[in-house]
């Protein structure tokens, strides 16, 4: 029989070892929770884009298209005021992931944004009716211009560019309308002059470049213009750019523009990221009348924002090369690793937020765990013993009970702590106990 002293440490030690247990299950179960979530969670990746039509729209909805080919869902939402776009995505409260910039950041500070990359320069285009002759900027004063919606981009960039000239809201008409609407106003010629932010390449632009009662105002001050505004580039529309048969332009036209940012949150799903930055470099390789092939997708056009490290790696490697999970893995295992990554340095600060506090360390939990679980069976098997005789099950868990202490007590892995080695040293006093009984 077990003396009374044992009895009493048999009751101490199981008191303080089911307290350190079921903080070790609790740790487990939170950890394992965890990684679940993170893991197999479905998100949405909500895409910000500005009005419908146009480039920050058409993109977005590219990108929706083909995340789908990554198991990813993703949805766009549409906004006329483009230039709140980078706050959305700012702002953690939001539930805002991947949007477009296409503006001067210099004296604001997004401390939750990065960069994924630059996927075009849009120029300033200004059309404006054949009939009228207009030399200078200061010439648009008085006259009837679609300058885009408050707090658009065009919007912005028209107002920065025409106060130089002295031309304002005050001594000229403008109509704030949307790109769809001002284009439909200059085709009808309801428009003297029209502002269009968008790429060379988009269907606004050309249908009013090859319009035959319409004519491109060409910025002969666009390079003075670009080092006034450092975050403006002077390029040109080469002659016959839009139609080269027909030679229109007939002269090169000298445009200002500023190149369009994806961003998005700092902590976007780094796999989201990978399959992001590869569609932009099948998407936006194309050249365009401003630009040549494989200008973009870039980082050297990003100023004033963070960088996203992944992004960067992938758009700077060569074309068609992949990093190295995603190269020799398929894409949902290699997201996963990825994902895992992510994680672990958030599972690792746990456990070192635990280890300061005095937490052991997780295998010591999992060796305190095992050897509840056994020392709970042999206290059953005794318990069982002083009532009935033991069945031939019974025998062979009280055998796997003594080998798994004798083999713990003599291991590489022996615990130091008094409640754990006094657990092992009871269990095998039971066994012996319950030995001399069979």
């Amino acid at each position: 029989m077990l003396k009374k002293t044992n009895i009493k440490k048999l009751n101490s030690v199981s008191e303080n070892s089911n307290i350190l247990t079921y903080t070790g299950y609790l740790i487990l179960i939170l950890i394992s929770f965890f990684l679940i979530f993170s893991f197999f969670q479905e998100k949405t990746i909500y895409i910000e884009a500005g009005p419908r039509g146009g480039f920050f729209d058409t993109s977005a909805n590219v990108l929706k298209k083909r995340l789908k080919e990554y198991n990813i869902n993703a949805e766009v939402i549409n906004r006329e005021d483009t230039i709140k776009i980078v706050e959305d995505i700012n702002d953690v409260k939001k539930n805002i992931h991947i949007g477009f910039v296409a503006q001067d950041l210099k004296n604001v500070h997004f401390k939750n944004v990065e960069a994924i990359g630059s996927l075009i320069l849009e120029p300033l285009f200004i059309f404006y009716r054949k009939d009228l002759e207009l030399n200078s900027l200061a010439d648009f004063k008085g006259l009837k211009i679609g300058i885009g919606p408050e707090n658009s981009g065009t919007r912005l960039l028209a107002e920065t560019i025409l106060n130089i000239y002295g031309v304002n809201d005050k001594n000229t008409i403008f109509v704030d309308k949307t790109h769809s609407i001002h284009f439909d106003m200059m085709e009808k010629g309801k428009l003297d002059v029209g502002f269009f932010l968008l790429p060379a390449n988009n269907q606004f632009v050309f249908k009013l470049g090859t319009n035959p009662n319409l004519k491109i105002f060409s910025l002969k001050n666009s390079k003075a213009i670009s080092r006034k505004f450092d975050y403006l580039y002077p390029e040109v529309v080469q002659a016959g750019g839009f139609d080269l048969r027909n030679n229109i332009p007939k002269n090169d036209i000298q445009v200002v523009s500023l190149p369009v940012d994806l961003v998005a949150k700092k902590n976007l799903d780094p796999s989201v990221v990978v399959a992001i930055s590869l569609i932009l470099k099948e998407e936006f390789k194309d050249p365009n009348i401003i630009s040549d092939a494989s200008t973009f997708p870039s980082m050297k056009y990003i100023k004033n924002l963070e960088v996203n490290k992944r992004a960067k790696e992938i758009i700077e490697m060569p074309f068609g090369s992949l990093p190295f999970l995603y190269k020799y893995l398929p894409f949902k295992f290699a997201a996963l690793i990825d994902k895992f990554g992510v994680n672990l340095s958030y599972i690792f600060t746990i456990i070192i937020i635990f280890r300061y506090m005095g937490f052991p360390y997780p295998f010591r939990f999992y060796q305190m765990i095992m050897n509840h679980i056994y020392y709970k069976r042999a206290v059953k098997i005794r318990e069982k013993s002083l009532k009935n005789k033991l069945s031939m099950q019974d025998i062979k868990m009280l055998k796997k009970v003594e080998n798994y202490f004798n083999k713990d007590l003599v291991g590489t892995f022996v615990l130091t702590k008094k409640e754990s080695l006094a657990e092992n040293k009871v269990a095998l006093d039971i066994v012996k106990e319950i030995k001399k009984k069979i």
